[in-house]
């Protein structure tokens, strides 16, 4: 590729003979030409139209060995002007986005753009050699063309100082364009100021790369030694994400199925399974059991909502049972938000401070709400006899406690859970308790509290559980049990009541009825705080009969009170 240098128009008043005769270097010299190949003429470059290299130039020290015109030149820039005078008749080709003017191998080449007009033209050198001259020549060398705008694209040459040993070679520029420091000078001009961009990104090469943080806490870089980066920061998330990949992900709950031979399966089972990797062609799995996908319909090709009969029943059993139990979970104060308290059937929008301010007292609960059906269910599940039916559940009713009852019920709890050696033995249960009551409190519009002394219900709601001595506060985790720990006179009443408590417990010494009965010969029963009643085998085997005896107050909250009859 031969560097392309472009000029302005030529010089009007040193136009040049086109047909004056130019003489070749031998002809000046007195020889003769035996060989157009060794010819070298000023305008003449048969080797770099036929794309072959230059001959190499002439060693330093010569003098007078290379005469680019003729003495009886009339003009230093004739070689330009009869270059643009023969391009105005010459066959062109356009290549890459220039116009080149297929001249004859006697003449120079010209280019022009075709975007500019005729008098933007570009002069490329027909051989290195011919642009060559010595400075002991007693010929001038030819004049620096005008420099013009470039619009090729191309780069420009720098014809920077230096040491003349290939600084400047880029696009086939001859090796002999040395600078202060060689014989021979190049009369190429820079086509352009502008400066060719090394690279469309603005970021620095000496700025350092962010490092790559950690998969797992997200703000410490990976740990890498030895030229190898770890996909964590160090052992504990490393720890944390090999638990992360052991978990299924479909649920992320549950971890990952392991076969009998140690194979680690993708999900955790066939439910999660079936969600990961879906039947070609289904639409979707089954909305009751969500193992297998949805059936469709031969006829019409539209999915069922579940995968066969037997869901399909199982589906219509389930919203039956919703309808009759209903799934209400609304607030029974204001009636208009969402119960998300796990304790209190009620909203967080102020409906507990309200409830509050008029303890003691009882919220019914209606039938058709969620609470209601947890509790009843839970009565009368836990009514284990064969020989008595199971009661009727008339009322359900939350108990809105006095404040320092509620207080004191969890400071309790929260000073077992701080206790390192006793939060390990820290029970929570749900136990019942019967009571007689001497009032219609529990009735169909009954709420308001007795002042009478012997009412043990209306005393419970005011003041709470308080342990008798020597029994205690006896309670129970079978409903039908503590039916059977209510006086004789409670149970002339139609309806009767009954207590869901909620007790903490700790250490809970076991003893058998025999022992708690017979205070003397047992191990101190008075020093415990909780007393749980077993039954003793055989062949030492011991069975828990769901009695707890309990003697701390603060132990005890009651939850909800149940009419029954």
């Amino acid at each position: 590729m031969v560097e392309h240098n472009s000029f302005g128009p030529s010089n009007q008043q040193n136009v040049a003979r086109a047909d004056a005769p130019r003489m070749s270097i031998r002809e000046s010299r007195g020889e003769t030409k035996n060989h157009s190949a060794d010819l070298v003429d000023v305008l003449v470059d048969p080797l770099t139209l036929s794309g072959s290299p230059p001959p190499p130039g002439p060693q330093e020290g010569t003098d007078g060995d290379i005469e680019m015109l003729s003495e009886e030149s009339e003009s230093d820039s004739s070689v330009v002007e009869l270059a643009g005078h023969l391009h105005k008749n010459s066959p062109s080709v356009e290549r890459g986005g220039l116009q080149h003017y297929e001249t004859p191998p006697s003449y120079a080449t010209v280019a022009r753009h075709p975007s500019q007009g005729e008098d933007w033209q570009r002069y490329i050198p027909s051989h290195p050699v011919a642009e060559m001259q010595s400075h002991q020549s007693p010929l001038r060398s030819p004049p620096m063309p005008r420099t013009v705008e470039d619009h090729s694209g191309i780069p420009p040459i720098e014809n920077d100082e230096g040491d003349g040993r290939g600084q400047n070679q880029s696009h086939g520029v001859s090796p002999f364009n040395g600078g202060g420091s060689g014989s021979f000078s190049t009369p190429y001009t820079r086509v352009s100021q502008s400066t060719v961009p090394t690279s469309t990104s603005e970021r620095n090469p000496w700025q350092k790369d962010e490092p790559v943080l950690c998969q797992v806490c997200k703000s410490k870089p990976r740990y890498s030694k030895y030229g190898r980066s770890y996909e964590t920061c160090g052992l504990t998330c490393a720890a944390k994400l090999e638990e992360q990949k052991r978990r299924c992900p479909v649920c992320k709950e549950k971890p990952r199925a392991t076969g009998s031979a140690g194979t680690l399966y993708p999900t955790c089972g066939f439910r999660c399974s079936a969600k990961l990797n879906p039947p070609a062609g289904s639409h979707g799995m089954c909305e009751q059991c969500g193992i297998k996908p949805k059936a469709v319909s031969t006829a019409t090709r539209k999915p069922y909502p579940h995968c066969g009969t037997a869901c399909r029943d199982k589906a219509a059993s389930v919203r039956s049972e919703d309808v009759v139990k209903g799934k209400c979970n609304t607030c029974i104060v204001c009636w208009k938000e969402q119960s998300r308290n796990q304790t209190w059937p009620v909203c967080m929008t102020g409906c507990i401070e309200l409830a509050l301010g008029k303890a003691p007292t009882i919220i019914e609960v209606p039938r058709g709400h969620a609470r209601y059906y947890t509790v009843s269910d839970q009565f009368e599940k836990e009514w284990d006899t064969r020989d008595q039916e199971r009661p009727t559940i008339r009322h359900i009713y939350f108990i809105v406690p006095n404040q320092h009852l509620h207080d004191r019920f969890a400071q309790f709890k929260d000073h077992l859970g701080q206790l390192r050696f006793r939060a390990k033995h820290l029970n929570e249960h749900k136990l019942w308790m019967g009571t007689s009551q001497k009032c219609q409190i529990g009735d169909s519009g009954m709420v308001d509290l007795c002042s009478k002394a012997e009412c043990k219900l209306c005393n419970i709601l005011m003041n709470g559980v308080v342990p008798q001595t020597p029994n205690g506060a006896q309670l129970f985790g079978n409903s039908n049990r503590a039916d059977n720990m209510i006086p004789a006179k409670g149970k002339e009443r139609t309806a009767r009541s009954m207590f869901l408590t909620d007790v903490i417990s700790e250490k809970e010494v076991e003893m058998t009825i025999e022992q708690f009965m017979n205070p003397a010969t047992s191990d101190g029963t008075h020093g415990h705080s909780f007393i749980r009643i077993v039954k003793r085998g055989k062949f030492g085997t011991t069975h828990d009969t769901g009695q707890l005896c309990v003697y701390v107050q603060d132990a005890i909250l009651p939850r909800y009170l149940v009419v029954y009859s």
